[in-house]
């Protein structure tokens, strides 16, 4: 037995079964991980759930979910702007525009005023904008409202189908304001007051 080795039978690893991810696909897979969160308003810690990376781990286990830290950072900003251009991409391919829209405080009484857009693929969440110092009277809403009209239907009006907002006296005096301007034909009241 002297000079012989005794051979080991090769042991089958975790490692040498899985196959490892490129930097590509690590990325491609964080991002579908990130709109799973960002699309569906879970929170980013929902990742980190032992159900989460059990699911994760059955489809591919190389991948390891991003970490909170990672998702609010970097694939916020990749995710975010890969999902504008799908929703952009709805808006300039739809004929006709339809938009709601109304103002809010926040929780520190700055002025919000919010554009949503409905289309067949669901509403959009498309604006919300702190004006600042700007005081929102109906003739500034009305400005405000027609200029971000021009952006969302790319210079042609005649896409806006309606738009809706709610009953609060502002609302109606912009109502009115666009009614000597010769677009009523946009504009439709909710039956409640959101403000």
């Amino acid at each position: 037995m002297e000079g012989h080795a005794i051979a080991r039978p090769e042991q089958t690893t975790l490692n040498n079964v899985i196959r490892k991810l490129t930097k590509a696909e690590k990325l491609r897979l964080d991002l579908k991980a990130a709109a799973l969160c960002y699309e569906g308003g879970l929170a980013f810690a929902q990742l980190q759930t032992d159900a989460m990376k059990e699911l994760f781990f059955e489809l591919n286990p190389a991948f390891k979910p991003p970490s909170r830290q990672y998702m609010s950072g970097r694939l916020l900003n990749l995710t975010y702007f890969r999902l504008k251009a799908r929703v952009d991409k709805i808006i300039t391919d739809m004929p006709f525009i339809n938009v709601i829209t109304d103002g809010s405080t926040d929780i520190t009484n700055t002025r919000i005023s919010n554009i949503s857009i409905h289309s067949h693929a669901g509403s959009f969440y498309y604006l919300s904008q702190d004006i600042g110092t700007l005081s929102m009277t109906a003739v500034n809403q009305a400005n405000w409202l027609l200029d971000h009209l021009r952006t969302i239907s790319e210079g042609n009006p005649e896409r806006i189908n309606s738009v809706s907002t709610d009953t609060c006296p502002t609302m109606i005096a912009m109502w009115a304001i666009l009614m000597v301007m010769n677009y009523t034909c946009l504009i439709s009241l909710s039956s409640r007051s959101l403000s």
